[in-house]
């Protein structure tokens, strides 16, 4: 009952990155900068690991929740979500270091 719910009140996921200002910008960087490399990053990331992390961490959906709109398990949504924050990890600290 509670999976037809949430599949009724689906959303879809695109690829595109929706913008999100950030509340606390680092000191050193240009207004929206930071903002940037977060979705070049998230185009270089594997599409089921960014859909994961665009339905947690900007729709805010619950880990439940975003692994019932992706129809997986929430075991295999939080490894996608863990893969995905090591992948963005990988590709932000080394574009930091390329400029």
């Amino acid at each position: 009952l509670c999976y037809d719910r949430l599949r009724r009140r689906r959303e879809w996921v695109t690829d595109e990155v929706p913008d999100v200002a950030d509340p606390a910008p680092l000191p050193d960087a240009h207004p929206g900068e930071e903002d940037h490399r977060v979705k070049q990053a998230l185009q270089g990331i594997a599409p089921r690991q960014r859909e994961a992390i665009i339905l947690v961490y900007y729709q805010e959906m619950s880990n439940i929740e975003a692994a019932a709109t992706l129809q997986i398990g929430v075991d295999a949504l939080e490894s996608l979500l863990a893969r995905g924050r090591r992948s963005l990890q990988t590709i932000l600290t080394r574009d930091g270091a390329d400029e």
